[in-house]
């Protein structure tokens, strides 16, 4: 029996949906589901098409690989025509209702990383905040959750308002790393993966 791989999962906002990628008929294409498990569709022809974003007005925001080019679709919810969906790259996250993208950037002159936030075209940047490499919009789009720390120590998660006042600390674990973060669909609940990453040194001597 074939194992089935489905990966990136995302929740929509404004529906009882969640989207993913999957290759159970083969190439990569984009899946919708129900939360309670009914009503799988494939939306999406397969053609390696990953990494999709369910946005407000039911619309999935995907890519498409082919080589070494990735080329950014849509699509209705609930079927239809893929379409281009504009100057979009899998590092931008578009906010819930559709109108904002968060994506990691640095500064041309300082070199320095920031977290950007952007008007869905890309045109104009409302701000730049500290950066993370985990980062997720709250539902309702105000602001976004982070994990913040120095390398190699104690993570936190912090929520930051895209109004431009001040970031709120809402964890203190005091240890381990966080590796991934996503909200619940209501806003209530925050889930976190976290952990440490464990080695060992070993030497060895008169190696032949």
């Amino acid at each position: 029996q074939q194992s089935i791989v489905d990966l990136d999962p995302h929740a929509c906002p404004d529906r009882d949906d969640i989207v993913f990628s999957s290759a159970r008929t083969g190439a990569y294409a984009i899946w919708r589901v129900r939360l309670d498990g009914s009503g799988l569709k494939q939306l999406t022809p397969g053609t390696n098409d990953r990494y999709p974003q369910c946005v407000a007005g039911g619309t999935v925001l995907y890519w498409v690989q082919t080589g070494n080019r990735r080329t950014g679709m849509q699509i209705p919810l609930d079927g239809g025509t893929p379409s281009p969906s504009g100057p979009l790259t899998p590092n931008q996250l578009v906010s819930p209702d559709g109108r904002l993208v968060l994506a990691p950037d640095t500064d041309e002159r300082t070199h320095e990383r920031h977290i950007a936030i952007r008007t869905r075209d890309l045109a104009t940047l409302l701000g730049t905040y500290p950066y993370s490499a985990r980062v997720a919009w709250a539902p309702d789009s105000r602001g976004y959750a982070d994990a913040r720390g120095a390398a190699g120590a104690a993570q936190e998660i912090w929520y930051q308002p895209v109004s431009g006042g001040p970031a709120r600390q809402m964890t203190r674990f005091g240890d381990d790393a966080i590796f991934d973060l996503s909200w619940s669909p209501d806003g209530r609940q925050l889930v976190c993966s976290r952990g440490r990453f464990e080695s060992d040194l070993v030497l060895i001597q008169d190696l032949r």
